[in-house]
């Protein structure tokens, strides 16, 4: 990474702790060219995450692999969000162009996600789906807690596999 490169990212609001009140963005730092560089960091640790939670080693069960990916993708979320607070409140002929920029990106990295092999064979391994209909942990399972709830957002966002092959 050229230093140039390096310092402009050290500088991005978006990557920092937010340390306001409540947690809030900086606001008034953050500027339209801090976005793309921002969703680039980020979405290449969501891959990572991802990619760890579809090569771990342990067998798959709930914690290990539903609420994990419950939990990944954290910073894209929070970019999203911020992004998309400021493009509906006081959006700029910028933040249009950023919106535009990153759309396919946005969506690849979406597709990557839920199209993902690994991870989705841990998630549909007959442990996860009995822990996913009874909304426990099952015993043989090497993870420690069983109190873990995935979102609903996230959990009716993972498409299920059709078992028919007729269109609806």
């Amino acid at each position: 990474m050229n230093a140039p490169h390096a310092s402009r990212l050290l500088a991005n609001p978006l990557l920092d702790d937010w340390t306001a009140q409540h947690g809030l963005p900086p606001f008034d730092r953050i500027r339209a060219v801090h976005f793309v560089p921002a969703f680039a960091v980020a979405l290449k640790a969501h891959r990572e995450e991802i990619d760890a939670i579809a090569g771990a080693e342990a067998s798959p069960c709930f914690d290990n692999t539903v609420a994990a990916f419950d939990r990944s993708g954290r910073l894209v979320t929070r970019i999203r969000q911020v992004l998309s607070n400021l493009t509906a409140s006081a959006s700029a002929a910028e933040l249009q162009a950023v919106e535009r920029e990153l759309a396919a990106p946005l969506a690849a990295h979406g597709n990557a996600i839920y199209l993902h092999a690994g991870l989705f064979a841990r998630i549909d391994t007959p442990r996860t789906r009995g822990a996913r209909r009874s909304g426990s942990t099952p015993s043989s399972c090497a993870c420690s807690s069983a109190s873990t709830s995935i979102s609903s957002a996230r959990a009716q966002s993972f498409p299920a596999r059709r078992r028919s092959a007729t269109p609806r």
